[in-house]
């Protein structure tokens, strides 16, 4: 899925050059924010939700693109695996160093969900797994089958 959504950014960059829309790290603004973060609620938010129970989708809440936050205890997340001894790498969004695109961005989050630091840190995507992991009526559960690791593509 989020080959899927990588791709889809990319796709839509000779778009935002033509009509001078800034989309790269520190120079976006929220007209590319705004495409970003509706690319990831349909490209990925959105196939997790509809691949469980319908009954259970309005229940998982999962933070805003590339939106920091204090407490992930009680929403549902990209796991960035490995996890850390201490906590959690949650996944913050997409940017790019030698390509568009091609790096994950996350933070830590200590045991309990919150916060363990503001400061970004980024993994080439092609390193990272995924596990989406879901809070679900106060439950957690952990799909590892539907984010797939980001270096392999499904036929």
């Amino acid at each position: 899925m989020l080959l899927n959504f990588q791709g889809a950014l990319r796709s839509l960059l000779p778009h935002a050059d033509a009509v001078c829309l800034p989309w790269r790290d520190g120079e976006n603004y929220d007209e590319w924010e705004a495409i970003a973060s509706a690319l990831f609620e349909s490209l990925v938010v959105f196939p997790i939700r509809t691949s469980l129970d319908e009954r259970s989708w309005s229940e998982i809440k999962f933070p805003p693109y590339e939106m920091l936050q204090r407490d992930v205890a009680t929403l549902s997340v990209l796991e960035v695996l490995p996890k850390l001894d201490s906590g959690t790498r949650v996944f913050y969004g997409l940017s790019s160093a030698m390509h568009p695109f091609d790096s994950c961005r996350w933070y830590s989050a200590l045991a309990d969900g919150t916060l363990a630091s503001k400061e970004l840190r980024t993994t080439p995507l092609d390193e990272c797994e995924f596990s989406a992991r879901l809070c679900i009526g106060g439950r957690t559960r952990v799909l590892n089958a539907v984010v797939l690791p980001a270096g392999r593509r499904s036929s």
